[in-house]
């Protein structure tokens, strides 16, 4: 069980050290190949907040721009397995569930172009409320079917272990590593707003007037890009700014 691999991947303090202890543990199980991507499904629909995308890989950028180009106004097979699926599948293995399919994206023909069609897809699916996830993972480039099948008979288990701990541990680690987006009093007022309490109810706990709990949460709208209060909390949640500090209220 690749307990260090696991510890250092829960330590990590940020996305860039994340992604490296991630990549180097899939290298010790006998995965040199990953791509890792995972995104964040807002809950509420139009201006809710750009949606967050993740993407950790080692697979050389020109091989990522050819899919990206190929796979123009098309989703990728493997992704949309992932959107229905739990579980992990083989590539020849959905390679054989879509051959009815009488349109299909390039996927496979580009995987083995490049030396990775021997690779499996480790769905993430549902792990995490409003994540999903997906990894693909290759023994090396030009690797047979057989090679991964072994590789997977005897590290798969601890492999997508590894996966689901950085999953979880990616949509935990702080993004907003800069200048706060909000002040400490509108991140009070969206606290409270959060909680379900009204304006008059957050102006008589702060002891201001309910016109200024009202230009505090625009404010707070403006500042998130947000259209509506209730988005504006989904945002700054989604930012982090919500319940990680002690708030210092300012007038």
């Amino acid at each position: 069980m690749p307990i260090d691999s696991l510890l250092r991947i829960a330590r990590a303090s940020d996305i860039d050290t994340l992604g490296r202890v991630f990549l180097e543990a899939m290298a010790d199980q006998g995965f040199k190949n990953v791509l890792y991507t995972a995104r964040f499904l807002p809950a509420l629909p139009g201006q809710a907040g750009s949606p967050h995308e993740v993407l950790i890989t080692n697979i050389p950028e020109t091989i990522l721009h050819a899919t990206r180009r190929a796979r123009a106004g098309h989703s990728a097979q493997w992704a949309d397995w992932v959107a229905q699926n739990d579980g992990t599948i083989s590539l020849r293995d959905l390679r054989q569930v879509n051959q009815g399919d009488t349109i299909r994206p390039p996927d496979f023909d580009l995987a083995r172009q490049h030396g990775l069609e021997a690779a499996r897809v480790v769905s993430l699916r549902g792990q995490v409320t409003r994540w999903s996830g997906a990894v693909l993972l290759n023994p090396r480039f030009g690797a047979t079917q057989e090679e991964l099948d072994t590789t997977w008979h005897e590290r798969g288990r601890a492999a997508v272990l590894i996966c689901l701990i950085a999953h979880l541990r990616l949509v935990t680690i702080p993004r907003n590593k800069g200048q706060p987006l909000l002040t400490p009093r509108q991140r009070e007022v969206l606290e409270w707003r959060s909680a379900g309490k009204t304006v008059s109810e957050i102006a008589t706990i702060l002891g201001v007037t309910p016109a200024t709990v009202e230009k505090h949460m625009r404010l707070a709208r403006e500042a998130l890009g947000a259209q509506t209060t209730a988005q504006a909390i989904l945002q700054a949640h989604v930012a982090q700014e919500l319940f990680q500090r002690m708030s210092h209220g300012q007038p």
